[in-house]
């Protein structure tokens, strides 16, 4: 015997497989909707977010770069940065930060003193016999050929004691020096525990590239 198929019935179920397909369509459009908005809210967020390690926000960088800290330490851009000094040999350009040790009374001792002396050594390190029978004219000569090998001798030092030759360890150090000298409070200019420069230390190491923020 064969049953003939209800029409009703599939009509029926052809209803319901509908309306479930379409909630089904429905909530994946919405689901896809609401990740959408979540990830463009995360977005917006972030690009807020303050500055990891100097905490402004983008396009708020003017209170670091006018802070006295950012004013402070040496960044890999400062490296850069050279001046022409004027001395007895010639000029010479160098570096405005030099390693550690090499304040205005060295670099005046290296490219000043130093170089006159080395210049004249030719002339002085002659027994006084042989300098009373060399001509006045002849130990200025001698003293003139001196000249411009001093004078790249000097441009050659000038190259080797720039900070930009030390590593990020020997930044750091001269960073944390210039903290310590800027922060430390009146009553002790060498104070390394005093609050405001152990919060400063953080921004010593040069590899966070101030520079860029």
């Amino acid at each position: 015997m064969v049953v003939s198929p209800n029409p009703q019935s599939s009509f029926h179920s052809s209803a319901v497989v509908q309306v479930a397909s379409f909630q089904r369509r429905r909530a994946r459009a919405v689901r896809k909707e609401n990740l959408a908005k979540r990830a463009e809210r995360e977005r917006l967020a972030e690009a807020q977010r303050p500055h990891v390690v100097v905490g402004h926000q983008p396009g708020d960088e003017g209170k670091w770069t006018n802070c006295d800290l950012a004013k402070v330490i040496i960044t890999e851009k400062d490296l850069e940065a050279t001046e022409v000094v004027d001395y007895p040999m010639g000029s010479v350009t160098m570096s405005k930060h030099l390693n550690y040790g090499i304040g205005e009374r060295e670099k005046e001792v290296l490219f000043d003193t130093l170089s006159q002396l080395s210049a004249l050594h030719s002339v002085a390190s002659a027994s006084p016999e042989d300098q009373r029978n060399v001509s006045a004219t002849k130990l200025q000569q001698q003293h003139d050929e001196a000249v411009p090998i001093e004078r790249f001798k000097t441009r050659m030092l000038a190259r080797v004691i720039s900070l930009k030759n030390a590593n990020a360890k020997g930044i750091a150090f001269e960073n944390r020096r210039r903290i310590v000298a800027t922060f430390s409070g009146p009553s002790n200019a060498h104070d390394p525990g005093r609050p405001e420069v152990q919060g400063a230390f953080p921004f010593s190491n040069p590899a966070q590239k101030h520079a860029n923020v």
